[in-house]
């Protein structure tokens, strides 16, 4: 709530909003940050109503998903687009017990060909894939 109410404010306090016929630069950031708030209610306020006691958090889950967003961030430029999808998705397997390495990988595959159509097929970007491409 308060990342999508900040955005949404920073957003209306320095870009002109526009109109609904002709939209300035703010009326996409301003309905972003807007929305993100609205969700942070939606999530916020059945969570007060809530008598359950909230489960425990590991250390294994939080390292496994940074280890994987450091990874992704680090690999996709030496390495390609495939090999961090790769890396990120087999750290990010680590955070729950008892996933089958089979799961992983059809899960990885399966993301490597939505990121190949979308990012290459439809807004053909020029990224490598591998890292013996040039």
């Amino acid at each position: 709530m308060a990342g999508g109410g900040a955005y949404a404010f920073s957003a209306f306090a320095s870009l002109p909003l526009g109109t609904l016929r002709q939209a300035g630069p703010g009326m996409f950031p301003i309905g972003l940050g807007g929305l993100l708030f609205l969700i942070g209610v939606g999530v916020f306020v059945p969570s007060l109503f809530r008598s359950e006691k909230l489960p425990s958090l590991g250390l294994r889950p939080l390292i496994a998903v940074l280890a994987a967003v450091a990874a992704f961030a680090l690999l996709i430029g030496p390495f390609g687009l495939f090999s961090a999808i790769l890396v990120s998705t087999i750290l990010s397997s680590l955070a729950a017990p008892g996933i089958r390495p089979l799961s992983v990988l059809l899960l990885s595959i399966g993301l490597m060909v939505v990121a190949w159509v979308i990012f290459i097929l439809i807004l053909n970007l020029p990224m490598p894939l591998l890292p013996w491409e040039l």
